[in-house]
């Protein structure tokens, strides 16, 4: 639901505004869609990573690594780090989000505090989303017909 939520925000947000009519009174004008600020989005995707790396793990410990919806956050979170790989790298390393596969730390993790690590964590994640999305077919519709 979070991850729902920041989307739509980065997406748009509404205001309403209030105009005083001739006779006085208050009359409230249908919502108007303003952007974000540049820094508010950022902000956003700030928040947005860090959730989507922990939904990301929950939902391999629980619907295992071939679930459709993995394939959503896998999307999700390479979609950010683009996102801020391009607009404000120094946030993105701040932030030094755990990726797995490497072998860095003699841990199997490594931040990605780097240009190159956060590249490589986006690859992989697109990746990931291609193969899970391969997995299930299209037209299911039309078999079961």
């Amino acid at each position: 639901l979070h991850l729902d939520s920041v989307e739509s925000l980065l997406r748009t947000t509404t205001t309403t505004t209030t105009t005083t009519t001739t006779s006085g009174t208050n009359a409230t004008n249908p919502p108007e869609y303003q952007p974000l600020t540049s820094k508010q989005r950022l902000d956003a995707m700030c928040r947005f990573l860090p959730t989507c790396q922990r939904l990301l793990s929950l939902q391999t410990m629980y619907l295992g690594e071939h679930h459709p919806d993995l394939a959503r956050t896998y999307l999700d979170m390479a979609m950010g780090i683009d996102g801020l790989l391009s607009r404000a790298p120094r946030r993105l390393f701040a932030l030094a989000l755990m990726f797995g596969e490497e072998d860095i730390d003699g841990n199997g993790m490594c931040r990605g505090d780097n240009f190159y690590r956060c590249s490589m964590e986006d690859n992989r994640c697109r990746k990931e989303y291609g193969r899970i999305r391969d997995l299930y077919p299209k037209d299911v519709e039309d078999w079961l017909v």
